[in-house]
């Protein structure tokens, strides 16, 4: 059949239901193709500041040659695309979503100077991240932003800046002390010193207020629970929460009976296990009434009784059955808790997108079975970090107990203290209906040809420092964040 068979309008229909990876195929098939593959390809796109040791976290290759040639590349890509934005009007309307990737050991004022002449062009812009502090984000950049811009992440230094005309914005994520970790075989979260002083120098009062008309989303670390004013918690519908004192963690109370609308709840950091801080976590049904997604992530060790802890964590699950999203990561828990938990996960029944940490229990047969007895029939999404003791027969029972799951598109498993061996192939293989796999902090697209399984791994620099315009499930997406 001929590409212009059909009106461009009828393709652009049929390419929006494509995976991302095959998109970019487009391109290169015709020009009909390629001209109506150009909105959904560079709809997003990123921007390398890449260079020195700065940068070589990000590529974490001991090779040299390998590490200078891929930072040339996506430098080089970088310039090439801020060019072309600056001085085709066309292209520049198609670019919705920009992410500043910053770890380089140079000031690099010629590439910034590119990066604002390429964003004061972008006049559709509304998603705008600055993840690194080398170099940190310009104080004058907000002036070359788009007005109509709805999402802000910045994790970087974040000056006082103005945002009186940006009165569309919707999302503010201020920056948070923690990064993805160095190590893949980290079982912890990474602390950024000159982050932790950022995130803690930022006037978040002032910022909020100045966005409170329209804002839905914001992530703030803990020390300013209490700055934000009440009335923007009230028109929240998503919340993400950094713990880095746990201090503050009683405040919470007073922002879960003003957060009426709230549907989705993160906290993550150095929360300790134990009855005083969860005790926060409200229990009774008409608290937080529209809740559909609950992470948590706790770093610390127990202080204090624990057998307090999975009861303030079962019931506030349980006064929230419409939870469609969760994620538990209690990285000391044991088979009590196990216990405890997995009933509770079982029973709630319109649940779609699960992550678990099994803490330090191992993960033998009799956990399998209790996992798998209480998993939700319509997942989605499932991420397992465990310890799998190298035994090659609980894998084959965990994956055999995932087949009957019809809906599992992405399954990613995590080895604690030791990882998983190289079995995406086999994890594809034996779940034909995943389209994602993760081991560990890697991740591959699955395709199929005919009978044939192929697996296309993302480059770490992608899987590192992934946005949600990565991914073609915005389900995958927040399961794989934090991670």
């Amino acid at each position: 059949m001929h590409p212009r068979a059909f009106p461009p309008e009828i393709w652009s229909q049929v390419f929006q239901h494509l995976p991302k990876s095959h998109q970019k195929n487009l391109l290169a098939i015709s020009r009909v193709f390629h001209d109506v593959a150009i909105p959904f390809v560079f709809s997003s796109i990123k921007i390398y500041f890449m260079s020195g040791g700065a940068g070589r976290p990000i590529v974490d290759t001991s090779d040299p040659s390998f590490y200078e040639a891929t930072c040339e590349r996506l430098m080089r890509r970088s310039w090439e695309i801020l060019h072309y934005i600056a001085r085709q009007p066309n292209f520049a309307r198609v670019v919705k979503s920009v992410t500043v990737i910053a770890f380089t050991d140079s000031s690099s004022i010629f590439e910034q100077l590119c990066l604002e002449e390429g964003i004061r062009a972008l006049t559709n812009l509304r998603t705008f991240r600055w993840i690194g502090t080398s170099p940190r984000f310009p104080e004058h950049f907000m002036d070359s932003i788009s007005q109509g811009l709805h999402i802000l992440v910045v994790q970087s230094a974040l000056p006082l800046i103005n945002i009186h005309e940006h009165n569309e914005l919707t999302h503010l994520h201020f920056p948070i002390p923690f990064y993805y970790p160095k190590n893949v075989t980290l079982d912890s979260i990474a602390v950024d010193e000159a982050l932790w002083t950022y995130s803690e120098a930022v006037n978040v009062s002032t910022i909020v207020e100045d966005a409170a008309e329209a804002l839905q989303s914001l992530m703030i670390i803990s020390t300013r629970i209490a700055v934000v004013p009440m009335r923007v918690y009230n028109t929240l519908t998503e919340l993400e929460i950094c713990v880095v004192d746990e201090a503050h963690l009683p405040e919470l109370d007073l922002v879960f009976r003003h957060a009426i609308v709230l549907e989705s709840l993160t906290l993550v950091g150095f929360i300790p296990h134990s009855a005083a801080a969860f005790s926060v976590l409200p229990s009774d049904a008409p608290s937080l009434p529209y809740l559909r997604s609950f992470r948590l992530s706790c770093e610390r060790d127990f202080t204090d009784t624990f057998e307090d802890y999975p009861r303030f964590l079962c019931e506030f699950l349980q006064a929230h059955p419409i939870l469609r999203q969760l994620h538990l990561r209690v990285a000391e828990a044991d088979d009590t808790f196990l216990a405890a938990i997995l009933p509770v996960i079982g029973g709630l029944q319109e649940l779609e997108v699960l992550g678990l940490h099994t803490g330090r229990t191992y993960f033998s047969e009799n956990e399998i079975m209790l996992l798998t007895d209480n998993l939700p029939y319509r997942l989605k999404a499932l991420h397992l970090a465990i310890i799998w003791e190298h035994s090659q027969t609980n894998l084959v029972s965990l994956v055999n107990a995932l087949v009957p799951l019809p809906q599992l598109s992405f399954l990613q498993l995590y080895g604690i203290d030791v990882p998983f061996p190289p079995l995406a192939e086999d994890l594809a293989t034996d779940l034909k209906h995943l389209k994602l796999v993760g081991l560990n902090r890697h991740l591959w697209d699955v395709d199929w040809v005919g009978s044939e399984v192929i697996l296309t791994r993302w480059p770490k620099w992608k899987a590192k420092f992934c946005t949600e315009d990565d991914f073609d499930s915005a389900d995958d997406a927040w399961l794989y964040k934090f991670h």
